[in-house]
């Protein structure tokens, strides 16, 4: 029998799953900064794309020191996904959006010709649109932020994001800000890759710096 693309990723899985989601505990103040000395790996060498594979209909280029993704007007969103697959991990990169749009980081994704599947963290910078954890081409929200609890990107600034993954918990902090805390089962069955996102807008923008990962022990 042919394997689905949702079955190569997530391996193993036979019939309906019962999966639930919860949030932890009210957001924290977190500004600690990625230390290169304790684990931390710089994921992009500042002059080209090695190490990175690109996917969706954007384009992607490195540009004095950042990466730097555009949406291609009418077409579909683009990704920049790493080539080696992280399972557990810490994240930590700054972003800066151009215009109001949303920037989307993937985990545990795969891709498919132009689509990608997996789990992201999506950071809306207008309060109009949705922050929160999504699944693409699965249950959707799986979380998102109340409006009394909403932190938002700053257009046309540098932002600071950060991303936990391990086992089956992901936590999200913007600007040093916790936004998320999240335990859901199949996630925790999940692999791939990590992937930055370019959204489809008239003349979308994104740039990307200090992109750093540590692994984390099982």
């Amino acid at each position: 029998m042919k394997r689905t693309f949702f079955g190569r990723l997530l391996p193993g899985m036979t019939g309906w799953l019962i999966l639930c989601a919860a949030v932890e505990g009210p957001a924290v103040d977190d500004n600690t900064l990625p230390d290169e000395k304790n684990g931390w790996v710089s994921m992009f060498n500042g002059v080209n794309l090695d190490g990175w594979r690109q996917a969706g209909e954007g384009s992607w280029y490195a540009e004095k020191g950042e990466l730097v993704g555009e949406s291609l007007s009418g077409r579909a969103p683009g990704f920049l996904c790493t080539r080696e697959h992280f399972i557990d991990f810490e994240l930590s990169l700054e972003f800066f959006p151009e215009e109001e749009s949303a920037a989307g980081i993937f985990f545990r994704s795969a891709t498919d010709g132009k689509d990608i599947m997996g789990w992201q963290a999506v950071l809306a910078t207008s309060p109009e649109d949705t922050s929160g954890i999504l699944e693409t081409h699965g249950r959707g929200w799986l979380e998102t932020l109340p409006p009394r609890r909403k932190i938002y990107p700053v257009p046309g600034k540098w932002n600071q994001f950060r991303l936990k993954v391990k086992k089956n918990r992901v936590k999200v902090w913007l600007n040093g800000k916790r936004m998320i805390s999240l335990k859901d089962g199949r996630i925790e069955k999940g692999r791939g890759s990590i992937a930055l996102q370019v959204c489809r807008t008239s003349n979308g923008k994104i740039k990307y710096r200090h992109i750093r990962i540590k692994t984390l022990d099982k």
